[in-house]
């Protein structure tokens, strides 16, 4: 059996009001093959590593963007 790896690239400015997505973070941190990759814990400061996200992209098979929808 062949199973993807997934990459969820996770940007929420204001996750601390969210209650969905805090939810969601719970139940998908720990499921084997997923990844999640919160940008705004990585890049606090908005200095983002170019190579170091462009290997994670690499990495994976599947990309979620995950985000507000009124962005």
């Amino acid at each position: 059996m062949i199973h993807n790896k997934i990459l969820i690239l996770f940007a929420h400015p204001v996750l601390h009001k969210s209650r969905i997505n805090n939810k969601m973070i719970e139940l998908v941190k720990d499921i084997e093959g997923i990844t999640f990759h919160n940008l705004y814990d990585q890049y606090p400061d908005f200095n983002i590593n170019i190579q170091r996200e462009q290997q994670l992209l690499l990495e994976h098979d599947i990309i979620v963007w995950h985000h507000p929808f009124y962005w």
